[in-house]
C-alpha cells in the first residue's frame, strides 16, 4: 500500500498509541460506529487507546475526538 507502514518523512502517520496496562471497562454508550454496539459491553480489557492519529494529525487523544479529518483513499499496486 503506497505510502503506508513506516513512520517516516513522505509516509502517512496513521497510527494509535496504546497505552498496554491500562484497565478499562467499555461500555456501548462509548462506541461511536453507525451500530452503536459492542460483544464486549461490560467486559474489563486491558490496554486501552490514548491517540490516534491521522495523516499526522491527531484525530482521538484520551477518548475525545480532536478532528473530524478522515483518511484518505488507500492505493494499491497491483502488479
Amino acid at each position: 500500500i503506497k505510502n503506508k507502514g513506516i513512520l517516516k518523512c513522505g509516509f502517512d502517520a496513521d497510527i494509535t498509541i496504546v497505552d498496554t496496562k491500562k484497565k478499562h471497562i467499555i461500555n456501548n454508550d462509548q462506541i461511536q460506529s453507525k451500530c452503536g454496539y459492542t460483544p464486549f459491553n461490560g467486559k474489563e480489557l486491558t490496554g486501552k487507546p490514548i491517540f490516534t492519529i491521522i495523516a499526522g494529525n491527531i484525530i482521538v487523544k484520551n477518548d475525545q475526538l480532536m478532528n473530524n479529518i478522515l483518511g484518505t483513499t488507500l492505493e494499491m499496486d497491483r502488479s
